[in-house]
């Protein structure tokens, strides 16, 4: 797959299908992508937090994955792969309701030849899901704590320069 499938050449979407199928790291850039489609209420205090204070969450996310990881970049476990069919290309005119669709290796004229590949939305797994709202949680968690942090020393909320930010790895003694 990987000699027959420039990543540059995906879409968003496409290149997290392309990176769960060869076991590539996903980033922050990844989980932001995800994050807003794996089901969280528009009233769930994690997903508000995330969505209003947008440059936070960009300083958070690579933290909490750093965090829950141990890592910028983290494998989804093997296990973890979509549900994949792919079709004959001999008279199936078939449609999985739910699937995504791809084309590929049409060797024929005849549109009823066409080989088809449905794959499940990674958003229909559970365990997936579930990844993406721990960091979701984790990072609106650090947010919470910095605006903590913020309020007990009587500093702005918004506008906080980086080096003074909270640290979830800082040593101890080290914290402002």
């Amino acid at each position: 797959m990987r000699a027959l499938i420039d990543p540059k050449d995906l879409d968003s979407r496409d290149l997290l299908l392309y990176k769960l199928l060869i076991e590539a790291p996903f980033d922050a850039d990844d989980v932001s992508y995800w994050m807003w489609k794996v089901g969280l209420p528009e009233n769930d205090l994690d997903f508000t937090t995330l969505k209003e204070y947008t440059a936070l969450r960009s300083y958070y996310l690579p933290l909490a994955i750093q965090s829950l990881y141990g890592t910028l970049n983290f494998k989804f476990p093997s296990t973890l792969k979509p549900k994949i069919y792919i079709n004959s290309g001999i008279g199936e005119n078939e449609v999985k309701s739910g699937f995504n669709q791809y084309f590929f290796g049409n060797i024929s004229t005849d549109l009823e030849r066409q080989r088809i590949m449905w794959v499940q939305p990674m958003n229909e797994s559970d365990e997936f899901k579930n990844a993406i709202k721990e960091l979701v949680h984790t990072t609106a968690e650090f947010i919470r704590i910095e605006f903590k942090r913020r309020k007990e020393k009587g500093l702005k909320i918004r506008n906080a320069k980086v080096k003074n930010m909270y640290n979830p790895f800082a040593d101890q003694t080290d914290k402002n």
